[in-house]
């Protein structure tokens, strides 16, 4: 098919303006119709949504221990979604974020750390919060209706796993998100507080400072050089709506974006600098160990050819030799990092990679079990990474919309959550007929022409029976 119209398209350019020519037409049906909740009764659309990602340093949530949350994005967007890369938007965030967490977690492991570190990447961020968003509605107010046995999931509403409710939200005391961080000019980063809407920021800012001297990195203090600024659009206020917590974003910018391509197909490899987002890495991983313990004694490096491997992937090839690693006969080339329409049983191919990722240099527990899917881990209740058992406490946590549960056990479908609905919209994307092209010829350009006067002329006609039709309707009811 797609040769067929190679030639066709090739005869025109040789041939050009001497007919007969081929013309094409393509069709696309969008079926959406309404608001989300009409459109998902009537089946005309999905959900957005996908997976977040979230470890607890050490193992399982120490419930006494209050908690530092550090933040970052796993999704992007751009007007052609197979082209959103977020480059700096997104990937430089998740990569330092992870890498990141490898270095507190072997900081963990030589040293006491008097507060629970939680790394979380959220999913659908693009979309209204809507990960993060969703992770606070199920820390808060989560209550599971019907379990599925002892293994930790819950089919009603569904969520693929339970961890979660080991996270007191109350016990968060500090916020730490990890903005856009890929091309720092002069090796300088920003950090953003706002006292009015999380009294206590200052302290956090000031231990972001302390780390950028400790390691060789000039932080600017944006509150110091703009006194009443606020928040970047960032996941830490999802936090906020429910409970004032100190919290910070570190960031390449002081006020408007410096990514001129940000939200664009531009934003792609070309657009990050790994070398940037490595010092990030350690710049967070400092400020956490330091936070964790209360000392600023911190000494921390980080994995360098692990940050170069993860900017690879995620901008440039998905078919790169992390992905080979840890998802195997992997056919994905394309890195995009759209949210896509969300699926219980799956998440998307990047989400995979930085959960698996994750996983791995934030657990010191392998087992010598082999594995082909994660049920064949349920007995040790772990996870299949890399081909073996892994235990460890880094989880998913569905990103979808705060309006909306799934009912898997009921088999109901959706159900709207008119409670949290408030604090965010429903996102949904249309469904799409099959797209079809037509190939016609067109014999003279006389043709051409009569089409398009037919054309114009019924569309004239169709404005004017609909204005002397709804005129008459007007009048009939008025008279009545």
């Amino acid at each position: 098919m797609a040769q067929g119209i190679l030639e066709k398209a090739n005869s025109n350019v040789a041939n050009w303006g001497s007919y007969p020519m081929y013309g094409a037409r393509l069709s696309e049906f969008m079926h959406l119709s309404g608001p989300s909740n009409v459109c998902l009764r009537r089946g005309q659309c999905d959900p957005l949504g996908g997976k977040s990602v979230w470890s607890s340093i050490g193992g399982k949530v120490n419930q006494t221990q209050d908690i530092i949350l550090v933040v970052a994005h796993l999704d992007a967007t751009a007007l052609f979604h197979d082209n959103a890369i977020g480059a700096d938007a997104t990937v430089s965030s998740k990569v330092a974020a992870i890498v990141a967490a490898q270095a507190v977690a072997k900081a963990q492991l030589n040293g006491t750390f008097n507060k629970q570190v939680i790394f979380a990447l959220f999913d659908g961020e693009s979309w209204g919060f809507m990960g993060s968003k969703r992770f606070v509605r199920d820390v808060i107010s989560f209550k599971c209706n019907q379990a599925l046995g002892d293994v930790g999931q819950c089919l009603s509403p569904y969520t693929t796993t339970t961890a979660f409710t080991q996270i007191n939200f109350q016990k968060i005391s500090a916020i730490v998100e990890v903005g856009m961080v890929g091309n720092l000019a002069g090796n300088s980063l920003y950090v953003h507080t706002d006292e009015t809407k999380a009294p206590g920021s200052s302290t956090i800012s000031q231990a972001v400072v302390t780390a950028g001297q400790q390691i060789g990195v000039t932080v600017n203090d944006v509150a110091s050089s703009r006194p009443g600024a606020e928040y970047p659009p960032s996941s830490l206020m999802s936090f906020l709506l429910n409970k004032t917590i100190p919290a910070v974003l570190i960031a390449e910018h002081s006020a408007q974006y410096t990514n001129r391509y940000f939200g664009s197909h531009l934003d792609d490899a070309r657009n990050i600098n790994w070398q940037s987002v490595n010092t990030a890495a350690q710049l967070i991983a400092t400020t956490v160990v330091n936070l964790a313990t209360g000392l600023n004694t911190a000494n921390i490096t980080v994995n360098s050819n692990l940050t170069q491997h993860l900017v690879v992937c995620f901008t440039s090839n998905f078919s790169c030799d992390l992905s080979q690693v840890y998802l195997p006969g992997i056919s994905t080339v394309n890195p995009t990092a759209y949210v896509g329409v969300w699926n219980y049983a799956a998440s998307s191919a990047q989400t995979k990679l930085a959960h698996d990722v994750l996983f791995e240099v934030t657990t010191s527990n392998v087992t010598n079990v082999t594995c082909e899917g994660l049920s064949d881990c349920y007995a040790l209740g772990g996870d299949c990474v890399r081909g073996v058992c892994m235990v460890g406490e880094t989880h998913y946590h569905e990103a979808l919309s705060v309006g909306l549960d799934f009912n898997y056990n009921g088999g109901s479908g959706f159900i709207f959550n008119d409670a949290w609905g408030k604090q965010g919209d429903t996102w949904t994307e249309s469904r799409w007929l099959t797209t079809t092209v037509e190939l016609f010829v067109v014999d003279n350009p006389t043709s051409e022409v009569i089409t398009l006067v037919a054309g114009v002329i019924v569309c004239l006609a169709s404005f004017a029976a609909t204005w002397a039709i709804k005129s008459n309707l007007f009048k009939l009811f008025k008279s009545v």
